[in-house]
């Protein structure tokens, strides 16, 4: 999963490792498109309006079918990796208690599928459900930290 508080910089190789990884036709270079689900899985987190920026240094809008090099795709990186601003639990579980109206730590579910598919970087239900899958007492809460302490241990398989 991503490491939300790492300062570790990842080396060349492995982003050239990843990149590679990603380059379905063997020309050393990936789709636009890719763009967001490489730096995720370099432990980048990207906003979807972020990439829409990147890719639209490249992309051409008579070629929808544009592939970056390496060299290009540096340049994402670089500006991803500037961009980065890792968030804390606390700042995370801060963001969650807003929405706890009784004050005892806890959300519901069917409240938090709300915010999570309708706010913001929206998630599917299919998402969603994973997230949330086993968490919830036998009312539909959560506890707010535990569910963010638990999330963010996941391997979300980016």
């Amino acid at each position: 999963m991503a490491q939300f508080e790492s300062n570790e910089v990842t080396s060349g190789s492995e982003i050239r490792e990843v990149f590679n990884s990603y380059d379905s036709v063997g020309d050393e270079k990936i789709h636009v498109k890719q763009i967001g689900e490489v730096l995720r899985t370099l432990d980048l987190n990207p906003t979807e309006e972020d990439i829409k920026k990147y890719m639209g240094f490249y992309n051409n809008p008579d070629n929808l079918d544009t592939r970056i090099s390496y060299e290009d795709f540096i340049c994402c990186y670089q500006i991803a990796r500037k961009d980065y601003k890792p968030l804390s639990i606390d700042e995370i579980v801060e963001g969650l208690s807003h929405f706890d109206k009784e004050g005892n730590g806890m959300i519901n579910v069917a409240e938090l599928r709300h915010i999570l598919t309708t706010l913001g970087e929206r998630l599917t239900d299919n998402e969603v459900d994973k997230l949330i899958d086993g968490n919830a007492d036998s009312n539909g809460n959560l506890y707010i930290a535990e569910f963010v302490k638990q999330i963010l241990e996941l391997d979300i398989g980016y």
